[in-house]
């Protein structure tokens, strides 16, 4: 995992001698939940979410695809949408961001509020390709690059799912005795792919490498817990 992210045909994960936080936190009596997107290895069952720790995943398995149509874009590219190990054909046509939210928003409706629950939700926007709903789109006008407006749009997709998922926390009364953690996993791509155009300056390099502007993400944690 240190040189290269996994392509689509590849037979290889993150190991399974790794013990990974969700398989901690069902230890201790937590609920785990995925959403999203995994990028870890799937060339075996063994390597999937609902085996690696987590009770329940619903999503994509890659880190490329599109995000209505849910076809790969690596070396071989096919149809990517899962429930656990089933394929989930209802997601086509439907743009990710929003069906990531709304499991993300039944999860929380549906759990029992008085048990501990782990919720990863991890969205493919804004990753390539530049795809965000017209009428979103369209509300960036004043943004005179196309590609830009795009990008502007998706994470306006993003921002309102955090909005969204930190309600139905306040409706569920959860919010009160939970901890939000919103983090990127690596720096901006600067090579251009599929839309792609990122600067990490002042730091060096990008995505794929192992400089600062490769590996050094931003993050920020919320909670009333904390003072």
């Amino acid at each position: 995992m240190q040189h290269d992210v996994i392509y689509a045909p590849e037979p290889w994960g993150l190991p399974l001698t790794e013990k990974l936080m969700p398989e901690y936190l069902q230890d201790l009596g937590y609920t785990t939940r995925a959403v999203g997107k995994w990028h870890l290895g799937f060339f075996k069952a063994d390597y999937t979410p609902s085996r690696r720790g987590f009770d329940s995943h619903y999503g994509v398995w890659l880190g490329h695809q599109d995000h209505y149509t849910h076809m790969g874009y690596d070396l071989h590219p096919g149809f990517d949408f899962h429930r656990e190990l089933n394929v989930s054909w209802e997601a086509r046509g439907k743009y990710a961001a929003d069906i990531f939210t709304e499991e993300a928003e039944s999860i929380i409706q549906e759990h029992d509020a008085e048990s501990p629950l782990f919720l990863y939700l991890a969205h493919i926007s804004p990753h390539a390709p530049l795809q965000a709903p017209q009428d979103l789109i369209n509300q960036f006008r004043y943004i005179p690059d196309r590609k830009r407006r795009i990008f502007a749009a998706m994470v306006t997709k993003v921002d309102e799912s955090v909005g969204r998922v930190t309600q139905a926390l306040r409706d569920k009364n959860m919010l009160n005795n939970s901890i939000i953690l919103f983090l990127s996993d690596n720096g901006g791509p600067t090579n251009g792919f599929n839309g792609n155009v990122a600067s990490n300056w002042p730091l060096r390099g990008g995505k794929d490498t192992l400089w600062e502007g490769g590996v050094r993400a931003v993050g920020t944690v919320w909670s009333p817990l904390l003072s």
